[in-house]
């Protein structure tokens, strides 16, 4: 009976269908295609450029079969969010139209997503287009208004060009790979910035890796820096940061500008050529300024760097554990459980040898995903925790063996050691190598949840150095 309880949880929790916690959907207007996604509340998906954390939307056209790519207007202007553990996101609630020109015909565009509220979820959905028709398959369609439809179109954030009281420039980080860009923006009234943004968001633009923003203010000068990483060595061909401060092109950088007193936030360009090598460094002139939150508050700001790191190693361990008891967990708890009744009859240390086992398989597994990870954000990719669990082949694999492991557990069939028969039938499931095999698909099926802590934790990890991710999830492996 208990077998049979079991089961049917571990059922429930591999093949249930995922909540969307939104509504997709697709509709002509006025020559352009207008897709929609409307949250649930308290759930939100990624602008283009994400924040510290999180994957922006995509668009992908298909018509027969064939990739299609029509104009894409500019996306809504996002909003930012300063979640549990300083983590920074830019991105989008409630209903949010998104705008590209008329494709003529049948055609297909999925939308892929990462939505988020107290864990991430991906999603996707299949819209359709045939001939005039709007449907979805099994789907209600959502019909928008005109007027509804003209008005997002026309709050969509426009190009402006850069004000002269603007000023910016590009320096280096003394023997760093790194560029620091600052700006100011004079005759400022009332520095409160008119939308709940940063100052400037900047556009995704390779090689150029930004980091966050840190505002400032004295009289009527607004101040801001940005922090990048020349990612320029991670691309084919490579382009390093050259020595002598002049960039071989010209790059058009693209933000959004916030200004304050503005009354919408537009979209400017700064034109970078070049960045000072003989610059000092400005850290003494921003320590007399006063640090400004954009809204008002003139308090300090904390950066995530100089937060203690203890506590994010504590998170980091008591999100592991509290990842027990998650559901994604369960199906190797069960066994984990029916391992413990099995040993009931052996010696202390022999269970802590078995159950040191386990944990050398979460633990290792933990240390191969942050190598992985590590090597792909070396590269330029945008991965996080639980990136393996987005791909249909790796979740189909897992499913097959979660229900192979079902049968076995019903006993249709056991597992054995090779040539048990004549090494006393040792079953691999009461074995050393089992233990660590548990702890090994234990971690794989613990990310796709994201526990209490774990967030601030793993984004802490993410964008401070390599060797923080490692350390991050050996405790947050110990934890598990």
């Amino acid at each position: 009976m208990l077998k049979a309880l079991i089961l049917l949880l571990i059922s429930l929790n591999v093949f249930a269908a995922p909540e969307e916690h939104a509504t997709y959907s697709l509709q002509r207007f006025d020559n352009k295609l207008v897709a929609t996604i409307d949250h649930d509340k308290g759930w939100h998906t990624y602008w283009k450029n994400p924040g510290d954390s999180g994957l922006p939307s995509a668009f992908k056209f298909t018509k027969d079969g064939k990739p299609l790519t029509p104009k894409a207007y500019e996306w809504p202007v996002p909003d930012r969010h300063i979640e549990e553990g300083d983590i920074l996101t830019i991105g989008y609630e409630d209903r949010q139209h998104f705008f590209f020109d008329d494709v003529p015909g049948d055609f297909k565009i999925r939308m892929e997503v990462l939505i988020c509220k107290d864990v991430c979820i991906p999603g996707e959905a299949d819209l359709f287009i045939k001939g005039n028709e709007n449907f979805k398959a099994s789907r209600n369609i959502a019909k928008y208004s005109e007027s509804d439809l003209k008005r997002a179109f026309e709050k969509l954030p426009k190009d402006q060009a850069t004000p002269a009281e603007f000023e910016y420039y590009l320096t280096r980080v003394k023997d760093k790979n790194q560029l620091t860009l600052h700006y100011s923006l004079k005759g400022v009234k009332n520095p409160k910035l008119p939308h709940e943004l940063l100052f400037l968001t900047p556009f995704p633009q390779p090689p150029f890796g930004y980091k966050r923003e840190t505002l400032f203010v004295q009289n009527d000068v607004l101040y801001g820096k940005t922090e990048i990483d020349w990612d320029g060595e991670y691309q084919e061909p490579a382009v390093t940061l050259p020595a002598n401060g002049a960039f071989g092109t010209t790059y058009d950088l693209k933000f959004l500008y916030n200004a304050p007193g503005a009354k919408e936030t537009k979209i400017i360009t700064l034109k970078v050529k070049d960045f000072s090598t003989a610059t000092p460094s400005l850290d003494e002139f921003y320590k007399k300024l006063q640090p400004y939150d954009g809204q008002g508050k003139t308090a300090a700001l904390e950066s995530t760097e100089d937060q203690n790191i203890f506590k994010f190693l504590l998170f980091a361990f008591l999100g592991g554990l509290i990842l027990n008891l998650m559901p994604c967990v369960l199906p190797v708890i069960s066994l984990k459980l029916f391992g413990l009744i099995k040993h009931k009859d052996y010696s202390q240390k022999r269970l802590l040898a078995h159950n040191l086992s386990y944990t050398c398989g979460v633990v290792s597994t933990f240390l191969v995903l942050a190598l992985v990870i590590a090597g792909l954000k070396a590269g330029g990719e945008e991965v996080g925790w639980g990136f393996q669990l987005q791909s249909p082949a790796f979740i189909l694999i897992m499913m097959m063996i979660l229900f192979v492991m079902s049968l076995n557990m019903f006993g249709l069939f056991e597992f054995s050691t090779p040539f048990g028969n004549k090494i006393g039938g040792t079953r691999i499931e009461e074995s050393f190598l089992g233990d660590f095999l548990g702890g090994v698909l234990t971690t794989i099926l613990s990310t796709p949840c994201s526990a209490p802590f774990l967030g601030a934790a793993l984004t802490f990890a993410f964008t401070t150095s390599y060797i923080m991710i490692f350390v991050m999830f050996t405790f947050i492996g110990l934890g598990l």
